[in-house]
């Protein structure tokens, strides 16, 4: 738990040294392997008597310089034997420092000293404060746990290093949040210690981008668009695809994984394809959630955007270098061939006159334009679901909360209910499957539910209606191709502020959601969780 905690106030506090003072060798060894890059590790061999002797290992260099001294493979140096085990640890950090101490003080001087000040590569680097029951090795697991702890902000800077590559200085998080995001919840326990919160968004931001990209992969509009591109979005999401991807970059290697004392010194166990797929998810979230907080959500998919196209796709599905482009490739192919009601669908939902109409008159419609923009609807709709319960519920840490409520939003009952009280009694203008879709929705309504859009009370029966599965799909279809068009015209900020009312619950109704009062199967929330979301009912 120290060690956790240590890792996310490591740029604000200052090392704990072990025991023996600032001065002391092992104070000394392991101040110049931090600033390094590396870690120390430790063993100690009971010889009798009352003798020890300890042996220090230095590794981890190469990992944050690979032009540096010494190789990957470690450096051993063994000390004399002593009548304790303190004693003989400090023997052999005397011997160490003796044999390394130059080489050692001369890779600390090019790039940041200990003060945490910016380095060559612009990026700050990470301290660790060590806590000092573990620094004063008590047992071989609080040696181990220590060794890990250091190996992984080693690693953590080589993943920084390569994002740095991907994505231009400003859009790649700090180390700190790349230690969260390649920390399982499992050790990190949840919360903003792991990566549950970043994986969780990212698998919502890159399922949006591998559907944008299988749509613009298709060129020319075939005419059953639903079963072209949707085996190229399932392979690019599949475990054994992204899993491959995150080991092409070596960034499982960042994991921290539940580490032991092996023979051959710190060993730790082998990352499965699930959980590989999970960091990769988890790293496209943490660049999400980095550029959201700094420049807004469009700013935040152009990110992510450039990192799934040169990680996940490489090239496979993606036409446009940017986010942008992307969207400016995909307007003139989901035009409709055909008119529609656009000048309704811009009244209803109080949107100002579109530079692509053709987009919303064929949101209608059920020929390719319309299934695309449905399709990839549908995944802006799961990407301002998870922002808008990201910040209504930011003290969620029960697993499953935050999903089990997403999953309540996306419901096709709730999103056919949402879209009926928006078009309201008057259907004309709608084609005829509509229409009928839409007067069974309203004939499973109670008698008094006249409910206006936007009333709490509406959004609770919403969730939690239970209707034929035919007329809902429709109507669910039509509303999340709307979202499509606004999202693909003017970006997801804008589809966030014209829905918000339509789509995502006010603040008592998630809160009801998350406790289970509205829909079932929802984890239990501890109550006084609620924040205040991104999209306000006023916007």
């Amino acid at each position: 738990v120290e060690t956790q905690e240590a890792a996310a106030a490591a740029e604000e506090e200052p090392a704990v040294l072990p025991p023996g003072g600032v001065g002391s060798p092992k104070a000394r060894l392991g101040r110049l392997a931090t600033r390094a890059g590396g870690y120390v590790a430790y063993s100690v061999e009971h010889l009798g008597h009352q003798l020890f002797r300890a042996t220090v290992r230095l590794a981890g260099i190469e990992a944050a310089s690979p032009a540096a001294w010494p190789p990957a493979a470690g450096l051993d140096a063994a000390g004399e034997p002593a009548r304790s085990k303190k004693l003989a640890a400090q023997s052999a950090a005397t011997v160490a420092l003796g044999e390394w101490g130059d080489q050692l003080a001369l890779l600390c001087e090019p790039g940041a000293d200990a003060a945490g000040e910016e380095g060559e590569g612009g990026g700050a680097v990470l301290r660790l404060a060590l806590p000092l029951r573990a620094s004063q090795w008590r047992g071989a697991a609080c040696a181990v746990v220590m060794a890990r702890v250091l190996a992984h902000a080693a690693e953590v800077r080589l993943l920084r290093a390569d994002l740095l590559t991907l994505l231009p200085a400003a859009s790649v998080p700090s180390c700190a949040t790349l230690c969260g995001a390649t920390t399982p919840r499992s050790i990190g326990g949840g919360g903003e210690g792991s990566n549950e919160m970043s994986a969780w968004v990212g698998n919502a931001v890159l399922g949006l981008c591998c559907k944008v990209a299988a749509v613009l992969a298709l060129g020319a509009p075939p005419r059953r668009a639903q079963q072209v591109f949707s085996p190229h979005y399932y392979r690019w999401l599949g475990t054994s695809w992204l899993a491959g991807r995150v080991r092409s970059r070596g960034w499982e290697k960042a994991l921290f994984l539940q580490p032991w004392a092996g023979e051959s010194g710190i060993t730790r166990g082998g990352a499965s394809p699930e959980t590989q797929k999970e960091v990769g998810e988890a790293v496209i979230g943490a660049v999400f959630l980095h550029s959201l907080a700094a420049h807004g959500v469009d700013r935040a998919m152009e990110d992510a955007w450039r990192l799934c196209s040169r990680v996940v796709l490489r090239g496979e599905g993606s036409v446009a270098e940017g986010w942008g482009e992307a969207l400016a490739v995909l307007r003139p192919r989901l035009v409709a061939r055909r008119p529609g009601p656009v000048r309704v669908w811009v009244d209803l939902l109080s949107l100002p006159w579109p530079s692509e109409p053709g987009l919303f008159a064929s949101a209608a419609s059920r020929e390719w334009e319309g299934q695309s923009l449905e399709f990839v609807g549908d995944g802006v709709l799961r990407v301002l679901h998870s922002l808008h319960l990201l910040e209504s519920l930011p003290g969620s840490t029960e697993r499953g909360v935050r999903a089990a409520a997403r999953i309540a939003m996306e419901r096709n009952e709730f999103l056919a209910r949402r879209i009926s009280r928006v078009v309201g009694t008057d259907g004309s203008w709608l084609t005829s499957k509509l229409r009928l879709a839409r007067d069974e929705v309203q004939r499973s309504m109670a008698e008094q539910d006249q409910l206006q859009l936007g009333d709490e009370e509406a959004f609770r029966l919403d969730l939690a209606a239970s209707l034929p599965d035919e007329s809902t799909k429709v109507l669910a279809d039509v509303l999340e191709a709307l979202v499509g068009a606004v999202a693909v015209q003017d970006g997801l900020e804008r589809a966030g502020a014209a829905f918000a009312q339509v789509v995502l619950p006010p603040q008592c109704v998630v809160d009801e959601l998350a406790d289970g009062r509205v829909a079932g199967d929802v984890t239990q929330l501890p109550a006084g969780s609620g924040g205040a979301s991104r999209w306000s009912a006023s916007a």
